[in-house]
């Protein structure tokens, strides 16, 4: 190998053929030279025959020892540059000297349905054959990368964090990050970054590699966390766990992982450490918005001194994280799936939103968001009103009043709302007509709302008119708006199996307008219907709809053009009141 070679790994419809596009455009921007390979497509070309065929007609075991012998030749010969994509079932060898990358999605773990690849497992379902296939790959990627990149879901255009990743850009982005021993040969680029400093856990880090790095890195880049009792390590910025007991001397900051039964208590417990620190950092599971709002409470006491950092089982709360980017000290951000603390922002998130605007911030409300495209494809809209753009959990129970004006106090501005909070925020905004919301606005200091599906349902009923009869598949939220085009549609609840109050049943539909998501997907309607398309309204990979269209083989429509359409009038209604 004469040049440096970087290999992309990772699951199925993750991205890697796209990121090799706007790899290609970074370089050339650049004006440097690099050559970009997708192993698959050059397979095919070097066999003359689709992959499809080589495993119909020769079988699986072929294709992988051709996916070993073209990689092995491509980093041999390779004198430039050079990114090559593999496919998601290559699990090595790997070349010597080769960058190992693997690229992510949030979503990986949901899965996905694919309409047009080979299948390995004709025995499952599309979406179980994901599944199935899911945990061994995950965990075999995660063992021989060398680094790991996330990418936003919906992105399609070049972004800045990516050429920040692979050292094409610099930028101060801030934080703390956590290094793992993967990481430390990719020391230099992390600091590239920009990070406040880099965290040295003694629980994570064999103590020869922290002293090491101790004696060779910037001190004031470097923060020692004392995570095991008898560690006589010393450094010029330090971290005390109180588990380990009452520390014996001042340190920069003093944590405390240790929640009591009620507040006070775990306050009191930590502040008694107070005058031994320039710093208190509190990380603790939280359960509720309810909790969320008392520690905030907390931080604002002292907000220069008090740092609170909430934990969850699934990173719900990574979103006050990353609106706390730049008001509390430590902050931490993440470029693996799990990092140090699930709730740690990503490593795209961190570097594209910057806090320290005073325009407020827009977000996408709901539970689940992290399939959302909405912070991706409002990004530059929002950019040029100086307000970052995220994703916000929040369940059904806890969009109440109180936790909206929370949100309002923290600078939530501008607003999307996904199922199943329309309903919910219609009621707690009240100043509008539709029965459903998913648009709301903030200024002069009430909510304004509406809702632009029906705008995004026009993008794809025209397909629809020569359908008839038709069915809703749930989509209790959007039934208006659908039925403002479509006004013969039959209403059916996905979760009964059963046409809605008011509604006869239909015993075979030509269209079904598919509106239920993974989570609450429960039931597949009646045997007997083969409806010849189906129109989802969703747009995530995990769709039950997509699945839907395989089993009855109908034209499958997804809810892409919805979203765009519903998008840009939302972008419409935005900027009537953040313009004025």
């Amino acid at each position: 190998m004469k040049a440096k070679v970087t290999l992309l790994i990772g699951h199925r419809g993750v991205g890697k053929s796209s990121l090799l596009n706007r790899l290609q455009s970074y370089f050339k921007e650049q004006a440097m030279p690099a050559q970009t390979i997708d192993l698959d497509e050059y397979i095919e070309t070097k066999a003359n025959k689709s992959i499809a065929d080589i495993f119909e007609n020769e079988g699986e075991a072929k294709f992988r020892e051709l996916e070993v012998v073209h990689l092995n030749e491509l980093v041999k010969n390779a004198h430039t540059r050079l990114f090559i994509s593999a496919g998601a079932g290559f699990l090595g060898p790997y070349p010597d000297g080769v960058d190992i990358v693997h690229v992510k999605r949030q979503t990986d773990q949901n899965g996905r349905v694919f309409l047009d690849r080979p299948r390995l497992k004709k025995n499952l379902s599309a979406f179980m054959e994901y599944i199935n296939l899911y945990s061994l790959r995950e965990q075999h990627y995660q063992k021989h990368c060398h680094r790991s990149l996330c990418l936003q879901e919906g992105l399609v255009n070049n972004s800045d964090y990516e050429n920040l990743f692979f050292g094409l850009t610099k930028k101060n982005i801030g934080g703390l990050y956590t290094l793992f021993s993967k990481d430390i040969t990719n020391i230099k680029k992390i600091l590239d970054w920009g990070v406040d400093k880099l965290e040295l856990r003694t629980d994570l880090l064999p103590k020869e590699t922290i002293s090491d790095l101790i004696k060779k890195l910037p001190s004031d880049k470097l923060l020692l966390s004392i995570r095991n009792k008898n560690i006589d390590l010393k450094a010029k910025y330090m971290d005390w766990d109180t588990c380990l007991g009452a520390p014996n001397q001042n340190f920069h900051i003093i944590s405390s992982h240790k929640k009591f039964s009620t507040f006070d208590q775990t306050i009191k417990y930590l502040e008694q450490y107070s005058s031994q620190c320039d710093h208190l950092k509190l990380a603790i599971p939280i359960d509720s918005i309810d909790e969320l709002i008392k520690y905030h409470e907390w931080h604002l006491l002292n907000p220069t001194k008090n740092a609170f950092l909430p934990m969850s089982d699934d990173g719900k709360f990574s979103w006050y994280r990353l609106i706390q980017k730049n008001n509390v000290y430590p902050n931490f951000f993440k470029t693996t799936g799990s990092g140090s603390a699930q709730d740690q922002p990503f490593f795209y998130d961190w570097a594209l939103n910057n806090f320290k605007t005073i325009n407020g911030f827009a977000a996408i409300i709901g539970y689940p968001v992290i399939h959302s495209w909405t912070p991706n494809y409002h990004y530059n809209f929002f950019k040029q009103r100086d307000m970052p753009v995220i994703k916000i959990n929040l369940s059904e129970d806890e969009l109440t009043t109180k936790n909206l004006d929370f949100l309002t106090k923290l600078g939530l501005r501008a607003g999307a709302v996904t199922s199943p909070l329309k309903i919910k925020m219609k009621e707690l905004v009240k100043n509008t007509k539709d029965k459903a919301v998913n648009t709301i606005v903030f200024k002069d200091k009430i909510w304004h709302s509406t809702s632009t599906d029906g705008f995004g349902f026009k993008k794809v009923s025209t397909q629809l008119t020569n359908s008839e009869p038709m069915v809703l598949w749930g989509a209790g939220g959007v039934i208006s708006a659908v039925k403002e085009s479509l006004p013969n549609v039959v209403c059916y609840s996905a979760r009964t199996g059963q046409p809605r109050d008011g509604f006869l049943k239909v015993k075979s539909p030509q269209a079904v307008i598919w509106g239920v998501g993974r989570k609450l997907h429960q039931n597949w309607p009646n045997s007997s219907w083969k409806p010849k398309v189906i129109v989802d309204l969703n747009y995530s990979e995990d769709s039950p709809g997509k699945e839907y269209a395989l089993m009855v083989g109908a034209e499958y429509i997804s809810g892409e053009s919805m979203f765009v359409g519903q998008a840009l009038k939302q972008q419409e209604f935005w900027s009537n009141y953040l313009d004025a």
